[in-house]
């Protein structure tokens, strides 16, 4: 025999599901939904103002047509060029410039000064002097 459920235990598990129902319904409505629908077109020829009647399947022809097409195998190009050398160029890029930035080729950038009640004060007077000192220090 179930155990009865109490009434706050019901009411948390209402709410739980109140809150939680939303993404399932986002979900199907702005990415299953779409994904399914883009899969269908384009097995049809189909232009959408001439309305659903003028739906014409024509199954996997655009598939073997866009292999002929110039502009598709250009751009297959292009993708594999971006893909094998940009990509990699730019990771190597990044993580060298961060390198830099955080080693001592270009300067820690004021690490020595990041902690304390010190922390990037910019008041008048010698608390600025005394940061300004420390980096003249650090990089000597």
């Amino acid at each position: 025999m179930k155990k009865p459920v109490n009434r706050l235990k019901r009411s948390e598990n209402i709410w739980g599901w109140t809150f939680v129902a939303p993404t399932p319904f986002a979900f199907l409505a702005l990415t299953a939904l779409p994904f399914v629908i883009s899969i269908l077109l384009s097995f049809v020829d189909w232009n959408f103002f001439s309305g659903v009647e003028k739906i014409k399947w024509v199954g996997l022809q655009h598939f073997v047509d866009m292999w002929d097409d110039d502009k598709f195998v250009q751009g297959l190009k292009n993708t594999f060029v971006y893909v094998i050398g940009i990509v990699p160029l730019s990771i190597i890029l990044s993580l060298v410039f961060a390198y830099c930035m955080n080693g001592r080729i270009f300067g820690k950038m004021g690490h020595s000064e990041r902690v304390g009640s010190g922390l990037y004060r910019n008041v008048p007077g010698n608390y600025d002097i005394r940061m300004f000192e420390a980096a003249v220090r650090y990089f000597r």
